[in-house]
């Protein structure tokens, strides 16, 4: 290894996520998701404001880890001393917050060095260097009262995260444009009373390292749109019981984007798992909520009993039109011509 380092600028933002999934190619065109500049693995935080009033992390460390080896980079701190206390809510849009860079020696003789993992970790309860009356924490909307966020059961506060395509730098090809995408809805569990005694609050919450999903993409800067909507993935249905059957393993389907307006621009990449199974019923009752003619849309265009579902969202390294292609297993679908700022992509896969 030699001396060579690149720059792994953090980030973190938030963006409202709206749940009206129809429309193919429309979209206000407005910027509203994290930045990411050459050199740099932006972390980025999303929520559906719907459900919390706050959203307070306390990041300890972040870093890329090596694929096949022991190894990971994390933050150098040059930019700032961690842990960083932030409430994730502060940063919606494309407003953002620096974190840490993460330096990575490049191999003298041009062989690629790639991860396949990012790693998130926060501070535990107790940690002396938290600000706030509790390391992480939620509040909810009308009520004040902060909830702890707990570790998942028999782990720490720290997530590891799959790199859908991997990531690889070389001296030739030196830099690196990487989003972790916290979504609370879905990165945080509700788990009911906890029943520690009088006066404890009669609920709490975990996090949930598995809704945690990574972007891949080269934004030339600064991410300028984004596209966000839903994955729809058949599922099987027991005719017998008349029930959803599920999969012995989730779907974890892929979502890619390429630019139509500048086709010679990298695609730009997310995965995430989806929950399931589901009725179409339910699957239209999350859509849709109470519209009426969003409910017929969406059960006229499901032709299966049951489904799994799944959010995912797109950095775009500039506003335009892309060609949005999701993936699992055998099963794809492909919406051409999708507008930045699309909010309300369904995409149901098939065969």
């Amino acid at each position: 290894m030699n001396g060579v380092t690149r720059k792994f600028l953090l980030l973190l933002s938030a963006v409202v996520f709206m749940a009206t999934l129809f429309s193919c190619g429309g979209g206000d065109g407005s910027s509203q998701l994290g930045i990411v500049s050459d050199g740099t693995v932006t972390v980025s935080l999303t929520d559906r404001q719907a459900l919390y009033e706050n959203v307070v992390l306390t990041i300890k460390e972040v870093g890329v880890m090596v694929e096949g080896e022991p190894l990971t980079y994390y933050n150098s701190g040059q930019l700032g001393e961690f842990p960083v206390t932030v409430d994730i809510l502060d940063f919606p849009d494309e407003n953002v917050l620096t974190l840490a860079d993460i330096e990575i020696s490049l191999p003298d003789q041009g062989e690629d060095i790639c991860f396949d993992r990012l790693r998130l970790r926060l501070a535990s309860e107790g940690d002396p260097a938290c600000t706030e009356p509790y390391c992480n924490y939620v509040v909810l909307q009308e009520d004040p009262e902060p909830f702890v966020l707990d570790p998942p059961r028999g782990q720490n506060m720290e997530a590891s995260i799959l790199i859908p395509q991997g990531l690889c730098l070389s001296q030739s090809d030196s830099f690196a444009h990487v989003v972790i995408d916290f979504d609370p809805e879905k990165a945080i569990v509700f788990q009911g009373p906890n029943g520690q005694g009088q006066g404890q609050k009669q609920a709490s919450f975990s996090l949930k390292p598995n809704g945690l999903r990574v972007i891949q993409g080269r934004f030339n800067g600064k991410p300028n749109d984004f596209i966000s909507g839903k994955i729809v993935v058949p599922s099987p249905y027991n005719s017998v019981s008349m029930q959803c059957a599920p999969y012995d393993e989730v779907p974890q389907f892929t979502v890619t984007g390429q630019s139509i307006d500048t086709p010679d621009l990298e695609p730009v990449i997310t995965a995430s798992e989806t929950e399931g199974p589901f009725s179409r019923e339910e699957v239209c009752l999350e859509v849709c909520d109470d519209e009426e003619n969003c409910h017929s849309e969406c059960t006229n265009s499901l032709f299966e009993e049951c489904y799994y579902t799944g959010h995912f969202k797109l950095l775009l390294p500039e506003e335009g039109s892309y060609d949005v292609t999701a993936t699992w297993e055998d099963l794809s679908s492909t919406e051409p011509c999708v507008l930045s700022g699309e909010r309300g992509l369904m995409m149901v896969l098939e065969d």
